[in-house]
């Protein structure tokens, strides 16, 4: 404003210069001419002062006017700046909210995936010791099985070339006779053994009762065994050199 005020007087002091100089310059005329100087001075400094007056009216009219801007842009600047803060206020609370978001369901998919890696590392186990459960058992089973065989085949493996388990003769008279076979098995003194059948009794004090497949030395064995194979079968032991018949029933 002072610089409103130092123009307004500027213009004031020029116009009362010059209302001052057209007084000077009037005052060797006549009484009519100094009475029509003075209105013209009058008319001059009214001019003067409604020129100033409009001129102040303009300025304080351009300072509201500025003032008035200057408002409405502060006005406008905080509307934008509260705008903008809420927009940004706004903007990071739905960030914050899109993050948490994505932060559970991140959570969620890292839980249910741990969860179902442990589901399914609990039904491999499952199912591994299954599998093995299974293959012990049918090891077992497979192994029984041999064992099984195994006796079998042993059995099997003493028994299959035998012959009948009696032998029936008839004489000339039409008697018959029936024999049991005999399968013997000689242990000798040196660990040696000789197996074979025979239709005489082994265990009778007869120590020439074995058949020439079964021929042994008697008076070096030292204990033998024979399987009477007729009938029931029965396990005996004796020793011919004693020619002492001692039958053990196994």
């Amino acid at each position: 404003m002072s610089e409103y005020k130092k123009i307004l007087s500027l213009l004031l002091l020029a116009c009362l210069t010059s209302a001052a100089s057209d007084v000077t310059g009037s005052l060797d005329g006549s009484s009519n001419s100094k009475n029509v100087a003075k209105r013209d001075v009058g008319d001059d400094i009214a001019g003067a002062l409604s020129d100033a007056a409009n001129v102040a009216t303009e300025i304080a009219s351009g300072a509201r006017s500025v003032g008035t801007k200057i408002a409405s842009g502060a006005v406008s600047v905080g509307t934008k700046v509260a705008s903008d803060a809420r927009s940004v206020g706004t903007k990071v609370a739905s960030d914050a909210r899109s993050v948490g978001t994505k932060i559970t369901s991140g959570a969620v998919s890292v839980g249910t995936k741990v969860a179902s890696n442990a589901r399914s590392v609990g039904t491999k186990i499952a199912s591994d010791a299954e599998s093995v459960g299974t293959k012990v058992a049918s090891d077992a089973k497979s192994e029984g099985s041999k064992v099984a065989s195994d006796a079998k085949s042993e059995v099997s493996k003493h028994f299959k070339d035998s012959p009948s388990s009696t032998i029936v003769t008839t004489d000339a008279k039409g008697h018959s006779t029936t024999q049991y076979l005999w399968y013997v098995k000689s242990t000798n003194a040196d660990g040696s053994t000789v197996t074979g059948t025979t239709t005489k009794d082994p265990t009778a004090t007869n120590t020439e009762s074995h058949s020439s497949s079964a021929t042994s030395s008697h008076h070096s064995s030292s204990k033998n065994a024979a399987i009477r194979l007729g009938g029931q079968e029965q396990n005996y032991y004796y020793y011919p050199v004693v020619g002492l018949a001692a039958l053990l029933l196994l």
